[in-house]
């Protein structure tokens, strides 16, 4: 169950999914957005532990849109990549 307030020390970055009908109209969703806050804090060594969830994945898969979830998953691979180089120039280990 997830909690409504973060927890002591936690800091918690929401970024909002696009305003559309169904995620096959924009199946990058906000994925360069999270990337963009991920890699912002890994460069300013912010954190200890980072989590993130890329939801364009699950949310434009469940469209059943073949063309859409291609798309949603080559952003997030490139994404992903983007995030990799980005922990590997610091130090940094992804799990």
């Amino acid at each position: 169950m997830e909690a409504e307030e973060p927890y002591k020390g936690e800091k918690r970055v929401l970024v909002p999914s696009p305003d559309v009908a169904t995620y096959d109209l924009k199946p990058e969703m906000s994925c360069q957005e999270v990337s963009t806050e991920v890699i912002n804090a890994l460069k300013n060594d912010e954190y200890k532990l980072i989590v993130v969830n890329y939801a364009n994945g699950d949310m434009v898969g469940h469209t059943a849109k073949r063309e859409a979830i291609i798309e949603a998953m080559e952003c997030l691979d490139r994404n992903l990549g983007d995030f990799l180089k980005a922990a590997l120039e610091n130090g940094l280990l992804l799990s």
